[in-house]
């Protein structure tokens, strides 16, 4: 079977995400197929001011696969593919998963989020450490876990400018398996993290970093 035939996937917005397993629950989001069409497109556009905050929170990709997932809206061999997810993590709780062509159906398809989505955009307050937090910076902080599931809680703990979640990546900097498998990552999610707390440093000289890791920090747009 072709690799990226495999790899569609159609789901209900607000279904629990059954596509992989992952650490916390999730909610799906913009799983579009034919089945069931573009969900919502009849209802109102979205304000600028959400299609800015849902392009803001749409940056980092994360759960990259071997296949691809293809748009089976487009036409005239224009078909659009992509390689991955977006992670929308909301005050209430909830944690929301898009494949990487949620900004290709939005812009492209008129697909509309659903509202709680939109709402959770626009609350630019940072995340309170709670459950999900605690789970994801446990995860990344013992060996014994499965390595997959760390590498996705080191992207994730990104969400949370907290000292604890930089006390887990900081331990993920001296994991070596963690670093050969994810070093820019673990950079990236240090500089977020960082880039949300203001006089906070590494708590070691960061020309001591693994040279992925420093890579990772250097090209984390969030601290341009």
């Amino acid at each position: 079977m072709d690799e990226r035939m495999a790899k569609r996937v159609e789901c209900l917005d607000l279904s629990p995400y059954e596509y992989m397993e992952f650490p916390i629950p999730l909610v799906c989001v913009g799983w579009l197929g034919k089945e069931n069409g573009i969900q919502r497109w009849n209802h109102p556009a979205m304000s600028r001011e959400v299609v800015d905050a849902f392009e803001r929170a749409s940056r980092r990709v994360v759960s990259r696969t071997l296949g691809e997932h293809e748009c089976e809206f487009c036409v005239d061999g224009l078909t659009a593919v992509g390689n991955g997810e977006y992670r929308y993590y909301a005050h209430d709780g909830l944690t929301y998963t898009a494949p990487v062509l949620i900004k290709h159906y939005v812009h492209d398809h008129g697909y509309r989020l659903p509202a709680p989505l939109q709402k959770s955009l626009l609350d630019t307050r940072p995340l309170p450490w709670d459950p999900r937090a605690e789970r994801l910076a446990a995860l990344v902080s013992d060996p014994t876990e499965d390595v997959i599931a760390r590498c996705w809680a080191v992207a994730d703990l990104a969400h949370w400018p907290d000292r604890r979640a930089l006390d887990a990546l900081e331990f993920a900097v001296l994991d070596e398996e963690l670093v050969d498998l994810t070093g820019r990552e673990i950079g990236r999610s240090l500089s977020e993290v960082l880039s949300g707390m203001p006089g906070q440093d590494l708590s070691m000289p960061e020309n001591d970093l693994p040279l992925e890791v420093r890579a990772g920090l250097a090209s984390n747009p969030a601290m341009g």
